[in-house]
């Protein structure tokens, strides 16, 4: 769906995949096999403020992660720059 520009649908079949994963599996294992791709899927077609919310979850439940800490750096530096200067 998100490919087709239909972020609706994508962002909700998204949370079911993301919710069952939680469910299944613990969430280092999660955010290995689903979340880090959900998140940089996201990134790709610049839906930052969703890919920042997977790696802020992430961080809040692995603080001393620094690679999610660097996702989020990198997210709000995109943020943070006018588009077309990246």
């Amino acid at each position: 769906f998100g490919e087709n520009g239909q972020w609706d649908k994508a962002t909700k079949e998204f949370g079911v995949v993301i919710k069952k994963s939680k469910a299944s599996q613990d969430y280092k294992s999660y955010m290995w096999n689903i979340g880090k791709t959900i998140a940089r899927f996201y990134i790709s077609h610049e839906r930052l403020h969703e890919a920042l919310a997977i790696y802020q979850e992430a961080v809040e439940r692995d603080p001393t992660n620094a690679e999610y800490q660097q996702e989020i750096n990198a997210i709000l530096t995109k943020l943070e720059t006018p588009a077309g200067l990246v």
